[in-house]
């Protein structure tokens, strides 16, 4: 590697941080700013001095509060859930080039729950479907009731619970919440997903999730490569 190819370990800490939005002072005001630099948050239950995706956004944005991502996903829908790597709330505008990664899931997802889960899962899906649309969100504590329980395992999901997990994670429905627990909705047509798709902007994505990752020093980028199967 020629040595004019090499950049300084001081500027590649500061292009870290500037891609991670840390390198300027956190006194932004607008969430939907914030979430777009950042491509991502990843939603995590771990709640020690706060939510791991609270910090994140309060590091970034100072004037952040906790109830503004939620009201961005289940209000003013300028955000939705997915599954990246995890649980994750991505900003709207990427909703078009998610489609493509519902459709590359649903493949994936059934070779492996099949192994993994008890029950016919598949056979629920039509069912959970109906359910919904009859009565409404509803919790995964609500759906197959007549179902045995699990012992507990990560994976020992009754059929209806594992088919309510694969309908989200293949687009079909969405998630929201309220005080009281998570609830499930059927996906609609949303306004903002109407964007039509444009491949230069999948690519231009696609190169700055690489860079990313790259900087971060994560090596597992495979999954960005659904998005060039367009």
């Amino acid at each position: 590697m020629k040595s004019s190819n090499i950049l300084p370990n001081a500027q590649v800490r500061q292009h870290f941080l500037d891609r991670h939005q840390l390198r300027k002072p956190p006194l932004g005001t607008q969430l939907e700013q914030t979430l777009s630099n950042l491509k991502f948050v990843q939603v995590d239950s771990i709640n020690t001095l706060a939510r791991a995706h609270d910090l994140i956004l309060w590091s970034r944005q100072q004037s952040y509060r906790p109830p503004a991502l939620r009201k961005m996903v289940d209000h003013r829908r300028e955000a939705f859930e997915a599954w990246t790597h995890d649980a994750s709330i991505l900003p709207i505008a990427a909703f078009p080039h998610w489609r493509h990664k519902f459709t590359r899931d649903a493949a994936l997802v059934q070779k492996r729950w099949k192994v993994w889960h008890r029950g016919d899962f598949l056979k629920q899906t039509e069912t959970v479907l109906d359910q919904i649309a009859r009565q409404g969100p509803l919790g995964s504590g609500d759906v197959g009731i007549r179902e045995r329980r699990g012992t507990g395992g990560w994976w020992d999901w009754r059929p209806s619970k594992t088919a309510l997990e694969y309908l989200w994670r293949t687009g079909h429905i969405e998630i929201k919440t309220n005080k009281k627990k998570n609830v499930i909705k059927i996906i609609g047509l949303w306004p903002e997903a109407n964007v039509k798709f444009s491949p230069a902007r999948t690519e231009k994505l696609i190169a700055e999730l690489k860079r990313i990752c790259l900087l971060a020093d994560y090596d597992d980028i495979s999954g960005l490569e659904i998005l060039q199967h367009v």
